[in-house]
C-alpha cells in the first residue's frame, strides 16, 4: 500500500481504517466480507490491540484475508497521522454493546479521523451517527449494515468521496479536538465550582 491512501487519488481501492481498540468481532466479519465482496476494490487496514477475549488469534484471522491488513500497536498520538493518511473512510461503528454503550458512545476513532482527514462511516441511528448528521458530516448508514454498505460502495463515486472529504476537511478544528484554552476554560470551572461549594 502506498504511504498516503487518500489524497490526489481517490479510490478504487477504497481503504477504511479500523483504528484503537479492537474488540468488536461482528465489526470484523462485517468489514472481512466486504472486502472480500469487491476483490480488492475494497480494503480494510487495521491497527491497535485487539482483545484477547473476543479474539483469540487476530492475527491468523486477518492473515486468511486478502484483502485485510493488521499493523499491530501504534503510538498515540505520534502514528496517528501515518496511520489516517493511509485510508478514505474510517470505521467508526461498534457493536460490542449492543444496545448500551455501543448504542451511547462517541469513540476516540470518530475525533481522531476527522481531526486527520478520514471520512467517518457510523450507523445512523445511534449517538455517533447523531452527532455526525447534526454537523452534516461522515457516511450515515443503516442496518441490516451489511446491504448498507454493500450499495454505499457500489454507489461510490470519486466525485462523491471529494466532497464528503472536503466537508471533514472544512469543518473546525474544534469539532474533532481541544485546545489549550477549551482545557483551561473547564479547569476554571471545576475550581469555581468547587470554591462554591465551600
Amino acid at each position: 500500500m502506498s504511504a498516503k491512501g487518500r489524497g490526489d487519488r481517490p479510490g478504487p481501492p477504497w481503504v477504511i481504517g479500523w483504528f484503537g481498540q479492537i474488540r468488536c468481532r461482528r465489526s470484523f466479519e462485517i468489514l472481512r466480507n466486504i472486502s472480500n465482496r469487491f476483490a480488492g476494490d475494497v480494503k480494510i487496514v487495521t491497527a491497535g490491540r485487539p482483545a484477547a477475549a473476543v479474539f483469540e488469534n487476530f492475527e491468523a484471522l486477518v492473515s486468511e484475508s486478502p484483502h485485510f491488513s493488521f499493523f499491530g500497536p501504534y503510538r498515540n498520538p505520534e502514528d496517528l497521522s501515518a496511520l489516517y493518511d493511509q485510508v478514505h473512510f474510517s470505521w467508526a461503528i461498534d457493536y460490542f454493546e449492543t444496545g448500551t454503550n455501543s448504542r451511547w458512545l462517541l469513540p476516540n476513532r470518530l475525533y481522531e479521523s476527522g481531526l486527520y482527514g478520514a471520512v467517518p462511516i457510523a450507523l445512523r441511528d445511534v449517538e455517533t451517527g447523531h452527532w455526525l448528521a447534526q454537523r452534516k458530516l461522515g457516511v450515515l448508514l443503516s442496518d441490516p449494515i451489511e446491504q448498507s454498505l454493500l450499495e454505499f460502495f457500489q454507489s461510490l463515486t470519486a466525485g462523491t468521496y471529494i466532497e464528503w472529504s472536503a466537508a471533514v476537511a472544512g469543518a473546525p478544528r474544534s469539532t474533532w479536538a481541544h485546545d489549550i484554552a477549551d482545557c483551561r476554560r473547564v479547569v476554571e470551572l471545576i475550581t469555581s465550582s468547587r470554591s462554591g461549594d465551600q
